[in-house]
Formats: structure tokens, sequence, C-alpha cells
């Protein structure tokens, strides 16, 4: 035996209990290894594990929960023996059988979870149909410790770090009981009758707007407008056939908005996987292995940069158009820009934050594995005020309500300062070009700090000192650049478009939109430029994925200070020729009538697509199970679903 469990046979048993407890010892760890442990690849992990369940085994025999097992093994008739075979893991992440266990009178279901880092399955969970004698609490005090050397012994075996960015502690391990947590989430308390409410007011104000004739007439009560805006008819036709008030030539952000949102779907069906019990965790840690894979999931990020970009020229475009005449240029005109943004904004992530707390939880609450409880429920209830005041990302992605809204925040942040930066630039477009090279400047160097201080890395499995989501991806002080640059782009545009109007009007950028549009070849060769830039941002940390470790810290800071920036400069260099009348087959395709209705609901498929990953995850009662086609199969399933509520909650 080895001496991580020879002291409980040398100190504490003798004689004929030695056998007896040897022989449950051996027939448990026999069906251990046969249903829980096969999968395992590595001799040394299977023996790690199976180490674990001999002296877990035998530290629990000194209560009545280990003498209650004891007796399983020993008289196989006893329906409890049947319950904890049947009805358990067969393996890491398998669920067992959650609902046959719970409706049992000798057993009960329990889940140990190992909560993980994120770049690996973040919770490794195994399911227990165990003797109600075995309560959590006897569990945790028996056997947590045991349990938590196992896991540093078995991150070792796999090579993973045991330091930096996530510390492994004791607390990471936990025993739970799901039909209880599903018990108090499925609970009726005032925020479920609040949000019923508020959704039978919607309804009866929809049914109001159908019962009402509409009425054209300029002078509408209060009531009256505000009973227009729940008309579902009017509402499905503005998302449908409207088109671009401004220029027709910018429907071409609609298509980078829908692909940009594809892709971020894409990278997330990853994560989900990832962050859901998954039994062929080998195949998860392989494709992370596979460089061309991780390379274009992990570049997902750069489709949030171009919702930046877009964010930065239509507020530049709209704001200095605005400005431009001198009596919009005061405090209340600034604080209404403000509110109006604020309010536009309001309902839609309203319904999330109502759909995480009461929605979603009460509709689906019975559940063996449930995200919601300790993803989201809790801490929407402490923090959701951080969300609607747009701060969330100053705190850790792990106490954000929706910790998705980052981007968000990061973007009512980068607008606030909008006004004062389009005010400049109408006083004098040297100031204002001046401030935006400035601000440029700053968040480069915070970026090359941060970066340096942290030591992080572009390559999702290395070793670093800080969550690098927690301390880079989510600040505003790293993210604004491309935002910047959608800035500059709008007076480069209104620039050329209004070349007559001096309060517009950049003569260098005019000549050379002038020769672009005028020039083929030059065109053709700005598209080329754009293609390989974009390529290069995504795939140019190819090597840096494979041996992170032998990467310089000045590599990963060059990298990724201007990544960001290279894509969206390359991704202006392919849309530029077509906002200014170029590029007819571009803009037939990108400004299509279907990426026009997708554009529209986009900020609400983006809002909502993790509640459904989350509804997916609650419903499917087993484990998930990974593969490459999987994924992106299931990704079109979830952007399917995410586009129509989409659309059902902004026609409503």
């Amino acid at each position: 035996p080895s001496p991580f469990y020879r002291e409980y046979i040398d100190n504490d048993l003798g004689g004929v209990k030695i056998f007896k407890i040897m022989k449950a010892v051996i027939c448990f760890s026999i069906l251990m290894s046969a249903y829980g442990l096969a999968s395992f690849e590595s001799e040394k992990l299977l023996r790690t594990m199976l180490t674990t369940v001999v002296a877990s085994y035998l530290e629990l025999s000194k209560s009545e929960c280990g003498s209650r097992i004891m007796s399983l093994f020993q008289n196989i008739d006893d329906p409890a023996f049947h319950n904890l075979i049947a009805y358990s893991s067969r393996g890491l992440n398998d669920m067992g059988d959650y609902y046959s266990c719970k409706n049992t009178t000798a057993s009960h279901f329990v889940l140990l979870e190992f909560k993980m880092t994120p770049m690996l399955p973040s919770t490794l969970n195994i399911a227990m149909c165990l003797p109600i004698e075995c309560t959590v609490a006897e569990l945790s005090t028996s056997v947590k410790d045991i349990m938590y050397n196992a896991l540093i012994e078995a991150m070792k075996q796999m090579g993973l770090p045991l330091t930096g960015a996530i510390e492994i502690v004791p607390e990471m391990i936990q025993f739970v009981e799901p039909h209880i947590e599903n018990e108090i989430v499925g609970k009726i308390g005032p925020g479920t009758i609040i949000t019923i409410i508020f959704g039978l007011a919607i309804f009866l104000l929809c049914v109001a707007s159908a019962v009402f004739k509409n009425d054209n007439s300029k002078d509408k009560s209060l009531g009256t407008r505000i009973i227009d805006c729940f008309n579902l008819k009017s509402n499905l036709k503005s998302v449908i056939y409207s088109k671009n008030k401004i220029d027709p030539n910018l429907d071409v952000f609609n298509g980078i908005r829908a692909i940009s949102m594809f892709w971020v779907i894409l990278g997330h069906t990853f994560g989900f996987f990832i962050m859901s019990p998954t039994t062929n965790l080998q195949d998860i840690t392989d494709s992370l292995k596979e460089k061309f894979l991780l390379t274009t999931i992990n570049s997902a990020t750069l489709a949030v940069d171009s919702f930046f970009m877009l964010s930065g020229f239509l507020s530049a475009l709209s704001l200095t158009k605005l400005f431009n005449h001198p009596k919009m240029v005061t405090v209340g005109s600034i604080l209404k820009i403000y509110l109006q943004r604020y309010l536009r904004l309001l309902p839609m992530y309203v319904i999330t934050i109502l759909g995480i707390l009461y929605i979603v939880p009460k509709i689906f609450p019975d559940a063996p594995y449930n995200m919601f409880h300790d993803m989201f429920s809790d801490l929407c209830r402490k923090r959701w005020y951080l969300n609607l005041l747009y701060v969330s990302n100053f705190i850790k992605a792990k106490e954000s309500c929706v910790d998705w809204g980052w981007y968000l925040s990061n973007d009512m942040q980068f607008f606030i300062i909008t006004p004062f930066l389009v005010i400049l630039y109408l006083k004098s477009k040297k100031l204002g070009l001046l401030t935006l090279g400035a601000l440029a400047t700053l968040s480069i160097i915070s970026q090359i700090g941060v970066i340096s201080y942290y030591d992080l890395s572009t390559a999702l499995n290395y070793n670093q000192k800080a969550n690098q989501f927690d301390v880079y991806y989510i600040r505003p002080y790293c993210r604004i650049n491309t935002y910047l640059l959608g800035t500059l782009a709008a007076w480069i545009y209104l620039s050329f478009k209004n070349s007559s109007n001096e309060a517009f009007s950049l003569p260098f950028f005019n000549k050379l939109c002038s020769y672009w549009k005028s020039n083929r070849i030059c065109r053709y060769a700005l598209y080329i430029i754009g293609f390989w830039m974009m390529y290069a941002a995504v795939y140019l940390n190819y090597p840096l994925n494979e041996h992170p470790e032998k990467v310089k810290t000045y590599h990963n800071v060059l990298y990724m200070t201007f990544f960001r920036p290279v894509f969206i400069i390359g991704l202006l260099f392919i849309i530029f020729p077509v906002i200014i009348g170029c590029g007819t087959f571009l803009l037939n395709f990108m400004g299509c009538s279907f990426f026009g209705i997708l554009g529209k609901l986009t900020y609400g498929a983006y809002l909502l697509h993790e509640l459904v990953f989350n509804v997916e995850q609650i419903n499917s009662y087993h484990s998930s199970y990974f593969t490459c086609t999987r994924c992106f199969l299931m990704s079109f399933h979830i952007i399917s679903i995410a586009y129509l509520v989409s659309l059902v909650s902004t026609v409503i």
C-alpha cells in the first residue's frame, strides 16, 4: 500500500477488520476504475486517482457514511447499492441519472465539483447517488483535503500550472446537493412577481396597440405615443424594411455586424463546452493543442473590436454633424444625448438581467447541473446595478452579473468622451486629431505596462501572473484604440463627402480618397493589403501557441498591443472604398437585406445568446460530448435561436 494511506491501517485497524475493509476497498476501486476512470490515458494519473479513492474510502470508514457504504458492498441486495452502481457517474463529468436517484428513498444525489482554471473545463464533476447517511457536511469534513491533494497531483500529471492567474485552493472543491439548490432557485419571490407584472404590462400594451387604430396626427397624447411604441406590426416593419437614412453605402456595416456576431458566438460555443460538463476531456485538451483551431477560436475576440470600430465611426459621424450647429453645443444637449443612448440600450439589458434572475431559473429549475446557481443568479442579485451603471468592466468578471456586459460598459464609457472629442475637432481639426493621437498613445503605454507587469501572453494555456481577462481584456484603457480608429475613419469620411464644407474638410485625406476612388488598381491593392493585415492579426500568433514559455516578453507586448489596431486598419482598407462609393459587389453582399435585418438584431443577440447557452445546457439533462464538428454545428444552432429571441424582444 502507498504511504499515502498506509497510516490508516497501521494506526486504526487490525485483524479481521483489515480484511473486511480491504475487501470492500478492492471492490470499490475496481468499480471506480472500470466505470469512472477508464477514460484516462495516463497510467500515472489513473494511479493517482485510484489512490485517492482508496484513501477517501479509508477516511470515510471512520464515519457513519463510510460504514454504510462498506455495508453495501457486503450486501449487494440493498437498494442503495443498486442506486450507487446504476445512478452514479461512469466517468468524469458524466452526470449519472439525477432524476432516478432523486426519486429513491434510500439515496440522494451529490455532486463533487472541482473548480478548475478557465483554460480547462472550468468545473470537473463526479456525480454520486449516495446513501442518505452520507451528508454533504460529512463528506466535506472527511475527504475534502484528500481530494484537494489528488487535484494537485492530477494537475501535475497533466502538466497544468499550479500557480499564476488562478490559485489552486481547497475551496475549489465542493460537495453540493443539486435538488436543494434547485428548490431555492425555483421559489417564487417578490422579484418573480414583479417580473410577471412587468411582462403582463407589456402584453397589455401590445394588445392595446393592436386594438386601437393608429392615429397619424402629429398632436398625439403621451399615452398614445407610448402605446404606439408597442405596435407589433409597425415595429416588425421597421426591422425588416427600413434602410440607412444617412448613406446607403453605410449598409456595408450590417454585414460586418452580423459576421462579427457569428464569430463571437462561435468562440463562446467553444467556451460553452469548456464550462459545461463534458465527458471527453482529453479531446478538449487535444483541441487546445491544435494551433489552427486554437488560433481561430482565440482570435474571435477581434470581432468585438469590429463592434468598437463601428461604434466609434457612427457615434463620431452623428455627433460631428449635430455639433456643427453652434446652438447644439450646450450642456443640456450633451446630457440629452447621454440620456437617449442610455434609454435606448436599457430595455434589452433589463430583459437579460430579468431572464438571468427570474425567468430561465424558474422555467427550468430542476437539473443535475445548473450554471445559473453559482455563475449568474447570486451575482445578479448583488451586483446588477453595476451593469446598468456601465462600470462592470472595473470589477473581476466572476463578480459581475452579466459578465459579457463588459463590452457595453466600455462602449458607453467611450461614448461619454466622444462629444468632447468632436467639440475639440470642430474648434480646431489639428487639436482634435492631436487629442485622438494622445489618447491612442496613452492606451499603447498602458497596454505595454499591463502586459509586461503581469507577463501576459496571447496563448490561452500559458501560466500568467494574473487573469488576463480581468486585468487586460476588459479594461477601457486597453481597448479604446479600435474605437478611436473608427472615430478617425468617420472624420475622413465626412471630409470626403463634404469637401466643400470648411468645417469638415481634411485636404490631405480628400486627395487620398479621391485617388482611391478613381484608381482601380489602387483599390485592389488596398483590398489585398487589408486582407493580409487581417490575416496576420489573426494567425501571426501561430508559433506563440506552440511553445508560449519560450516566447520573449517583448514579443507578447508587440503582438498584444498592435494586433487589434492592425486588424481594424485592414478591415477599414477593405470597406472604406465601399463607403466612399466604390466596391459595388461588396456593398451588394454585405449590405443585402438579410444582413440588414440581422444587423438590427445584433445587440439583442449579443445580450441573449449566453442565456440560450444556459437553457441548452440545463435542458440537456446529461453531459456534453465535444467534437469540433459539433462545436460548429451548435454555434449555428445558438445563432438561430439567439437572433429569433432577439427579434421577438426587439419587436415587442
